[in-house]
């Protein structure tokens, strides 16, 4: 039979408005503390026959903004233009990684709280992220920060100039792309030298680098 009105228990809500579709809303009357709150709900019919209750349903009031995630350690400069990262945040949490206004990435933290998120392809560049956590009822937390360095080109090839000598223990050298080298090898006779170990010295302010050929070779 068509039911007209409806009475909530367990709770001090305001007047329930219902709809000719048979369905209702009701607002509290007063605002309810954060916590979990147990709810049943009842029909009334003009004759005032009661229905059975309803199934119990927990509804959640969760006002708190999670804490800002935490991003672990990333490779920066990184030749992948679609880095991934990771980290940790709240159970449930939505971690979205944006640039901007522009969400790159998004992962949802796990039962251990830990998230993954991969971005969408970047160019060559210097990026700012902002990285937040949103948990199940829509709390966003606070930004957490971090730069990353996409360099998916090669540095320029460097060049060798020779010399004649008589030198046992020639001293090598030649130009090199010092605005995108980290590292300068020199292979001779199948032994490898590098600027990681001083073998190898690199003169950035004359993009210019030299190797002495020691006596081992």
């Amino acid at each position: 039979k068509q039911k007209t009105a409806y009475e909530i228990y367990q709770c001090d809500w305001s007047s329930v408005v219902c709809s000719s579709d048979l369905s209702w809303t009701v607002s509290p009357a007063t605002d309810l503390v954060e916590g979990s709150h147990p709810l049943t709900a009842v029909a009334t019919d003009l004759a005032g026959n009661l229905s059975p209750s309803s199934a119990l349903v927990t509804l959640v009031i969760d006002l708190t903004p999670p804490d800002a995630p935490v991003i672990g350690s990333f490779a920066s400069p990184t030749a992948a233009a679609r880095p991934t990262w990771t980290g940790t945040a709240e159970v449930g949490a939505t971690v979205r990684v944006t640039i901007g206004s522009q969400v790159i990435a998004t992962g949802v933290a796990g039962a251990n709280g830990a998230w993954t998120a991969t971005a969408v392809s970047l160019a060559d560049g210097v990026y700012g992220l902002q990285v937040t956590a949103t948990d199940l009822a829509g709390n966003v937390s606070p930004i957490a920060a971090a730069l990353i360095t996409i360099d998916t080109k090669p540095p320029a090839v460097p060049t060798v100039q020779v010399a004649s000598t008589t030198s046992p223990t020639p001293l090598l050298g030649g130009s090199y792309d010092f605005f995108d080298t980290q590292l300068l090898t020199v292979t001779l006779n199948g032994r490898t030298y590098s600027s990681a170990t001083g073998a190898v010295t690199l003169i950035a302010a004359e993009g210019r680098w030299e190797f002495a050929v020691p006596l081992d070779r």
